[in-house]
């Protein structure tokens, strides 16, 4: 694939935006007065672009019918966020499907999304730290992390979020949930380890 210049790279953004706010692409007369172009054929030219470096597919006969291809959704998804992972169990562990569902944008709330990942939270046992069924919960990955502080862990290859503390001999994982007990692992388990400290907590409100 041909490098996309910067406004190149806006340009298809901003399409890809559109697409999925409205289902149906920029007329060129919309691309052009977003940017501030003085006329409809600078944005034709980048759109024209776009279609030659593989980026833009042109429906025919089809009025504003611009769609991406392959290559431009993986770069567009890019830029869209820190990657969903999979499911989390807030109750009884479940298994943790480890494939993208999608992106949350979090840069502008946490920084630096290096080691930034979410999973989204099935169960209740959750509820008294304000963490509820069906929310995704911000995981920064690290083994290691404050005794006491919510994480996610996997035991025998399931995960759920808990508090999580540990006195040298065993791990609890412990329920924010007063109709819920621990779960208590020995320390020395090798099917046990600490995905992340949990840094936040979103939720759709409909």
């Amino acid at each position: 694939m041909e490098q996309l210049t910067d406004k190149q790279h806006e340009i298809l953004t901003f399409i890809a935006d559109y697409l999925r706010d409205h289902q149906s692409a920029p007329a060129i007369r919309e691309i052009a007065d977003h940017f501030g172009f003085s006329s409809p054929k600078a944005a034709t030219d980048h759109v024209n672009a776009l279609v030659r470096k593989g980026y833009l597919l042109k429906v025919a006969g089809i009025s504003r019918g611009l769609r991406l291809t392959a290559d431009a959704e993986e770069l567009v998804r890019g830029d869209e966020g820190i990657p969903v992972v999979g499911d989390v169990a807030a109750g009884l562990p479940i298994l943790a499907i480890e494939h993208i569902q999608g992106f949350l944008d979090m840069n502008a709330m946490f920084g630096n999304r290096k080691g930034l990942y979410a999973v989204r939270v099935r169960g209740n046992s959750m509820v008294n730290a304000g963490i509820h069924d069906g929310d995704h919960v911000i995981v920064r990955q690290s083994p290691m992390i404050e005794n006491g502080a919510i994480g996610v862990a996997y035991v025998e290859g399931d995960a759920t979020v808990k508090r999580i503390y540990r006195d040298g001999k065993s791990v609890r994982l412990v329920p924010e949930n007063d109709a819920m007990d621990p779960i208590v692992i020995d320390e020395t388990c090798p099917d046990f380890s600490v995905g992340g400290q949990v840094v936040g907590v979103v939720r759709n409100v409909r």
